[in-house]
């Protein structure tokens, strides 16, 4: 038996799942053009009114607000100074202060973070080099090798250099080099280890609990969500005077569009 599917049929589908399931005016085009692309008249379809006019609509009630708070994250340096020195604390805390330092500083994902291969990283007085194998950007559809360097801090209870060095000699003691989990055919030594297993990784789901932890210190203004590491790292430099290059290349955005739309969280200036 022939079902016959209408374009109203199509339009009931995708409203049904976009209040469901909460999904974006993007989710709501990708699933549109799949149901589409199995159908045998493709065209009529895609240019039929309803069609035009629901996706309309739904543009327009999709209006992304730009009026986003001021984020004080000086509960959470406060609260890393009183952890006190990097070979007192506990190893849950230490491991918590990197991962926060690195995605902070560096302007990294927790995936970006969980792909650093240590066996490339370069470390000095004055700074430290990762390198991210496979990150979530690529170029021309090829993977990619990210480097992130990140300058040493004066304060030695904020120096991400002092804290990744007293990481290496407590807990990353051990190697640790294991297939990429993306890539086929390469391995990395990964850096960021299990407390109960120094020999065993852990992924962007548990770093994003370590980060998070430290990240939910900041007080929210009301409605509110807790801001992603990257995004809040970013905006603070924009707003202390950083151009948008030089946020745009430690970020690795593809363009200021892209670090525009998504990431920078105030539109706010420095006071002049």
């Amino acid at each position: 038996m022939t079902v016959i599917v209408t374009v109203v049929d199509v339009i009931n589908y995708l409203e049904q799942q976009r209040k469901a399931l909460n999904w974006r005016l993007g989710t709501v085009k990708n699933y549109k053009s799949a149901i589409l692309d199995i159908t045998s008249d493709w065209a009529s379809f895609s240019d039929d009114p309803l069609m035009k006019e629901y996706l309309k609509q739904l543009s327009s009630s999709n209006v992304r607000s730009f009026d986003n708070p001021l984020y004080d994250i000086s509960p959470t340096i406060d609260h890393i100074r009183k952890l006190g020195p990097n070979s007192r604390m506990s190893k849950y805390d230490l491991t918590a202060k990197l991962c926060w330092l690195i995605a902070i500083c560096g302007f990294l994902r927790p995936s970006d973070i969980e792909r650093i291969d240590d066996s490339k990283t370069s470390v000095t007085r004055e700074y430290i080099k990762f390198i991210i194998v496979g990150p979530k950007e690529k170029r021309n559809g090829t993977p990619i090798e990210k480097v992130s360097i990140i300058h040493a801090h004066s304060d030695k209870k904020l120096c991400l250099v002092k804290t990744y060095k007293a990481y290496k000699q407590r807990i990353a003691v051990t190697s640790c080099v294991k297939p990429h989990h993306l890539l086929d055919g390469n391995s990395i030594s990964y850096l960021i280890r299990s407390l109960k297993d120094h020999s065993t990784n852990i992924g962007a789901q548990r770093i994003s609990k370590y980060i998070n932890k430290l990240m939910s210190l900041i007080p929210l203004p009301p409605n509110a969500k807790v801001p992603k590491a990257k995004a809040l790292r970013s905006t603070r430099a924009t707003s202390s005077g950083a151009t948008y290059d030089d946020v745009i290349t430690q970020g690795f955005w593809a363009s200021r569009g892209i670090f525009d739309t998504f990431y920078q969280l105030s539109r706010r200036t420095r006071e002049i």
